[in-house]
């Protein structure tokens, strides 16, 4: 977490900033005795501030990768995860057609540095998330494979039309699905920090996660050093500097 801005129409109870690091939860807290714990799914995202962050008009989050990604004409860099969920049907598998809601958009900066950002532009985050790779109902609050996080999804929403929850699960391809990013824009050839901004008046971002695409993990980023650590730095600098001193007139 590098820095966090709730901006305006965000809920105290989701400004949590801490919620955007690690990837999203397995588990989806129920609401009482009537609506039980399920898994994180296409049909079920993430709703409370222990998982997602909210980010307002004239507000931004700014995270640093844990690794750099390299970015590629070929590929998506970035994944992205928000409260976005597929639109159940009268079997309680996806609609027909099948459709999303809890879309939102904003517009992504990168850097390579930690300090000089480019646009890598406004982008809707409309794709829904997937914890358990094979599950097959949403009673199932564990499986045996967790989805993969680092490999985009590249498949269409109409391939999704009327299928059962197991069927959805399936047509993931044991993928996590998310909204992934093309950060070719940008200009640059790799990225460690990545900002979310520019939320329009009226709206929020949901920030659930983020990922890059595994077969373009670079090098570890190195967080750039603090004004404290700097200002030690320099003290302690000076101080060597004086002992110096002293033993050369000692000398």
């Amino acid at each position: 977490m590098v820095s966090y801005t709730p901006g305006t129409g965000t809920s105290a109870s989701l400004r949590n900033s801490s919620a955007a690091l690690s990837l999203p939860g397995s588990i989806v807290p129920g609401w009482l005795a009537a609506y039980p714990d399920e898994p994180l799914s296409p049909l079920t995202p993430h709703y409370s501030g222990d998982h997602l962050v909210q980010v307002g008009s004239g507000g931004e989050i700014t995270l640093r990768l844990e690794r750099y990604v390299t970015v590629s004409p070929s590929a998506r860099e970035l994944g992205v995860w928000e409260n976005v969920f597929l639109t159940a049907g009268p079997g309680g598998g996806a609609g027909d057609p099948a459709t999303v809601g809890g879309a939102d958009s904003a517009t992504v900066e990168v850097s390579a540095n930690g300090i000089d950002f480019f646009s890598a532009g406004t982008f809707t985050f409309n794709w829904f998330g997937n914890y358990w790779a094979d599950i097959e109902s949403k009673g199932d609050l564990t499986g045996s494979v967790i989805a993969d996080f680092g490999r985009p999804f590249t498949g269409s929403l109409s391939g999704f039309d009327g299928l059962s929850f197991t069927q959805t699960i399936a047509q993931l391809d044991g993928t996590a699905g998310g909204t992934w990013l093309d950060l070719d824009a940008s200009g640059l050839s790799e990225v460690g920090w990545v900002r979310f901004t520019g939320v329009a008046p009226g709206s929020t971002l949901e920030l659930d996660g983020v990922s890059i695409n595994s077969d373009l993990a670079g090098a570890e980023t190195v967080p750039e050093p603090s004004v404290t650590t700097l200002v030690l730095l320099s003290l302690a600098g000076g101080l060597a500097k004086h002992v110096q001193k002293k033993r050369l007139h000692a000398d």
